[in-house]
């Protein structure tokens, strides 16, 4: 009698039962989120991907077809071919990494503060312009200095032999200085949904860019330099394009924000020109250039100071934010 009662005593019952139990949610909707974010997944290493195979396409064009004499190296052989590499390598390091390594300790919080306002257009226009002023506050201005003081730099630092590096790091420098304000508009592509665009503009760009540098080596190596300055902001404006659609920006405002980082390079430049021009010959070129990069820290740090130091700590604060 007691199981008999436990059960239901109708079809009424036993449907009513039945819709009592916790069905598990549709596969189809799993499976759809899971394959979203293997996509996702795969359009941002390929995107990283394509940007890594540019640089070697760089590095690999200059050195196996660049003639050691444009490096002011002499005779020829396998030898001579592993010394412009090594130069090649060397001179990358030296005109990249300060700025590589700023943009990607930024580019480490930036993902949290993308995706908690990738809805909000508001916010992350205003947050993409917040950390994109202050990298170039940073950033910039380090790729300037490096450009304005190769000169001394090379001579005193890496010594006499690399003397025709100057050119080349100093073009360089410039490139890395805008490869890393660079970085955050693939991470606004990245969480809004277009990391497909994203990586496909990315491997356009590695499939261009060295058919371009081929053409670069009949000026030397200060030609596919140039390259970096001049072809490659031309190959990204389409991802540009994009990204100042999905934001509802005009490109106007991305070079505004840009200004006061600008401006303030300029005032620096100009002082450091006027202490090259000033210095004696004769003073010993470690002294000169040591004075050279403290006259450029204080007087960009001065205009930063005086002109746009609100602006400065908006960006220290950005940071704090997200980073604790």
């Amino acid at each position: 009698m007691l199981r008999s009662s436990a059960q239901p005593n109708n079809k009424s019952e036993l449907k009513i039962a039945d819709e009592r139990v916790a069905l598990p949610p549709p596969q189809s909707d799993s499976q759809s989120l899971d394959r979203s974010l293997v996509s996702g997944i795969a359009w941002t290493g390929g995107t990283k991907w394509a940007t890594q195979l540019l640089s070697w396409a760089a590095t690999l064009v200059v050195a196996r077809i660049l003639s050691p004499s444009d490096f002011g190296l002499r005779g020829g052989g396998p030898n001579a071919r592993k010394a412009v590499a090594g130069r090649v390598h060397v001179g990358w390091e030296i005109a990249t990494m300060p700025v590589e390594h700023i943009s990607s300790l930024v580019s480490s919080v930036t993902p949290g503060i993308f995706s908690a306002v990738q809805h909000d257009i508001v916010a992350l226009r205003r947050y993409f312009l917040g950390v994109l002023e202050g990298l170039a506050f940073i950033t910039l201005p380090a790729a300037a200095g490096l450009a304005l003081i190769a000169g001394e730099f090379v001579p005193v630092v890496l010594g006499p032999q690399w003397l025709g590096a100057i050119v080349p790091l100093r073009l360089l420098a410039l490139y890395g200085g805008v490869r890393s304000i660079d970085t955050v508009t693939p991470q606004v592509l990245i969480y809004t949904g277009n990391s497909r665009q994203s990586m496909w503009y990315s491997v356009i760009a590695a499939c261009v860019m060295p058919v371009l540098f081929v053409v670069g080596t009949r000026w030397g190596v200060g030609g596919v330099a140039a390259v970096w300055i001049v072809a490659y902001p031309l190959v990204v404006a389409p991802q540009y394009r994009l990204a100042f659609r999905v934001l509802e920006m005009r490109a106007g405002q991305y070079f505004k924000t840009l200004w006061p980082a600008v401006s303030s390079i300029a005032i620096m430049s100009v002082a450091v020109g006027l202490v090259m021009v000033a210095l004696p010959q004769t003073l010993a070129p470690v002294i000169r250039l040591v004075l050279e990069v403290l006259v450029g820290i204080a007087v960009y740090g001065g205009m930063i100071a005086w002109r746009h130091r609100a602006r400065a700590r908006a960006f220290v604060s950005i940071v704090r934010e997200h980073a604790l």
